[in-house]
């Protein structure tokens, strides 16, 4: 395979390539934040209004696509760790 149809292949987020290795690890790092929520038994709603972000945003994050601000994830990982929600 050449080098322009395996870029044509990879993901693409804001016009930067989102190599397979990276997706892998975004899309562990959505199903753990989701699991994390689950088993603190928070709804998805109550969740995502407590980190400032939209329902989509959450389900965006949640399933791992690139493009989610280091600020989403900051926000979304401290409501984690409040344990008074």
């Amino acid at each position: 395979m050449n080098d322009e149809t395996y870029e044509s292949r990879l993901q693409r987020t804001k016009g930067s390539v989102v190599r397979p290795q990276t997706a892998r690890i975004l899309a562990k790092l959505g199903k753990d934040i989701e699991f994390a929520r689950r088993v603190r038994n928070i709804p998805a709603e109550k969740f995502a209004q407590a980190a400032g972000i939209s329902r989509a945003t959450l389900h965006r994050l949640e399933s791992g696509e690139p493009g989610i601000s280091l600020n989403t994830l900051a926000m979304a990982l401290t409501v984690l760790g409040n344990i008074e929600l």
